[in-house]
């Protein structure tokens, strides 16, 4: 129901339907218009009330973040001034702890990157392991089965390198030598694999070796032999052995047919035609040249430490020289001294005049 403001008491009034029709259509107009009119009006005070107070609100909280910037400033600026009256007072026993700190980092970081470096190499350990178990046995049947007539067995405990002893028997069954077989199967070249094989080798008195891998050294196709032992790879293994076996056999039928009229001419070739003689001397070679190696490389050592001694005593000639004219500049009555004086005064030699 429509309301107007009573102009004497000022109270808001209900128009009821009889009233509205006294009433003239232009009161009521002017009426309404008046109560829209106090009604915005007091909307836009009310807005410019909340406003205002909205601002006065935000004003406040400006005020306090500036009074708390500054207050954190000050607070930043004294933990700083502290810090650093903190540090000038104790700099010698901070840095000792940060360098203990920093040692105890480094520590830690060893010991975890050895434990990885344990763990996965104990993991490749494993995997090659596997790895190489599979490919000696194709290995062995492989050789079994292209030569029937030969022994192919495991070698014995406590020989950790080698895998296979291949004796080579012609159809009489009777020995013409012995193969002693590794396989490898890793991700590279290892040059150290030659000489344990080789020991290995003569452990077991075999008359040759033969290193199986799936890397070979740079340069190296198919097979070929490095210091005294065949290298090859899995692919040629079987047709390495077919060339050295028939080597073997051959040796065996000359030996077999010889005849000599002198029995310690025949005991005598005999023996230096032996493998255990032959393992003899290559031993005594290979200490040699091991000897030798080290000889190189302690002259090569002494003479880099020489070197750099008579870099250390020309340095110090030339500071000798240059402390005498330092003197000599600001003393003009100091006596001049020779060039072998100069020397004398780095062994103490020299005595100096007041």
């Amino acid at each position: 129901m429509d309301t107007i403001i009573c102009p004497h008491c000022k109270k808001r009034v209900e128009l009821s339907e009889a009233i509205i029709h006294q009433l003239s259509k232009a009161q009521v107009d002017k009426a309404r218009a008046e109560e829209r009119e106090r009604t915005e009006r007091e909307q836009r005070d009310k807005a410019l009330r909340e406003s205002k107070e909205k601002d006065k609100e935000l004003e406040e909280m400006r005020r306090k973040l500036a009074k708390n910037d500054e207050e954190s400033k000050k607070r930043e600026e004294g933990i700083k001034e502290d810090a650093k009256k903190e540090a000038e007072k104790d700099s010698i026993n901070e840095i000792g702890i940060l360098k203990k700190q920093l040692e105890d980092a480094r520590d830690a970081e060893r010991k975890a990157t050895r434990a990885n470096q344990d763990l996965t190499r104990k993991l490749n350990q494993t995997s090659q392991q596997l790895q190489g178990e599979v490919g000696e046995e194709w290995l062995k049947n492989e050789l079994r089965k292209n030569f029937p007539y030969d022994d192919i067995q495991d070698v014995p405990k406590g020989i950790t390198g080698a895998d296979i002893i291949h004796e080579v028997k012609n159809k009489f069954g009777n020995s013409a030598g012995t193969i002693i077989w590794e396989t490898k199967k890793e991700k590279g070249w290892n040059k150290a694999w030659l000489p344990k094989l080789k020991d290995d080798m003569r452990k077991v008195t075999g008359s040759d070796c033969i290193l199986v891998t799936d890397v070979l050294p740079h340069g190296v196709r198919s097979y070929d032999r490095i210091e005294n032992v065949w290298v090859t790879n899995y692919e040629t293994a079987v047709q390495l052995a077919v060339v050295i076996r028939k080597g073997f056999l051959d040796v065996a039928i000359a030996k077999s047919t010889a005849n000599y009229s002198d029995e310690n001419l025949r005991n005598f070739y005999k023996l230096v035609t032996s493998d255990s003689f032959r393992h003899l001397f290559e031993a005594r070679k290979e200490i040699i040249d091991r000897m030798s190696e080290d000889l190189e490389g302690e002259i090569a050592w002494n003479e880099r430490r020489w070197k750099k001694r008579k870099e250390e005593i020309d340095k110090l000639k030339r500071n000798n020289r240059e402390i005498y004219g330092i003197l000599e500049s600001h003393i003009p009555s100091l006596k001049p001294l020779k060039e072998a004086e100069v020397f004398e005064l780095e062994s103490g030699e020299g005595e100096t005049t007041d």
